[in-house]
């Protein structure tokens, strides 16, 4: 018999599989990056057909098969854009991007799953959000281990003390946006991804 993880998850990207699967990427709170297949998920009497959708949180029950994971059971948590401008679409989009690249394998990291659904679930409106983005994206960076200390000059030190960053922390970073995408741009680069 088959062993059942049921964990919190968010949903990063679907894409078909044959006829009627889909083949999810989640980032779970208990076992990590999971790549698994949604039986069915396609067809219009699928009762998980509108419950994984991208960028969504939800609860999720799956078992190891021989060669991959299987989707048993699934509960729709959250949408983090639903009913909400396209800016965040787009902000989320940009991220869950940024985790595809840089989370490979399972691992589990329970912290970074409980800092994006605290970030990712509190998103400001459209005057503060390319700095929140900006800010999200600098603590994941930050968390993975791509964080130059070297490279301290638009990060206070404070920045890392609080998980929802203030209105301060919003407005530091739009008064130097050009050198905190340079500062992203050389933590991707330094990834070689």
């Amino acid at each position: 018999m088959y062993e059942i993880y049921t964990t919190p998850a968010l949903v990063l990207s679907t894409r078909t599989q044959g006829e009627s699967d889909l083949y999810v990427r989640f980032y779970t709170r208990d076992l990590g990056f999971v790549g698994a297949i949604v039986s069915a998920a396609r067809k219009e009497i699928s009762k998980h057909r509108y419950s994984i959708q991208p960028h969504s949180f939800v609860s999720l029950s799956l078992v190891k098969g021989k060669r991959s994971f299987r989707v048993t059971g699934l509960e729709h948590e959250k949408h983090l854009f639903m009913g909400k401008d396209i800016y965040i679409k787009n902000a989320v989009g940009k991220i869950n991007s940024l985790l595809l690249l840089l989370i490979h394998g399972q691992e589990r990291d329970i912290a970074l799953y409980d800092l994006l659904s605290k970030l990712l679930s509190n998103f400001p409106d459209e005057s503060s959000a390319e700095a929140y983005e900006i800010y999200v994206i600098v603590r994941v960076l930050h968390h993975l281990g791509y964080f130059d200390e070297r490279f301290t000059d638009p990060i206070p030190d404070t920045l890392f003390d609080k998980i929802v960053p203030t209105v301060e922390d919003l407005e530091h970073i739009k008064s130097k946006r050009l050198t905190y995408i340079e500062y992203i741009n050389k933590c991707i680069h330094e990834t070689q991804v």
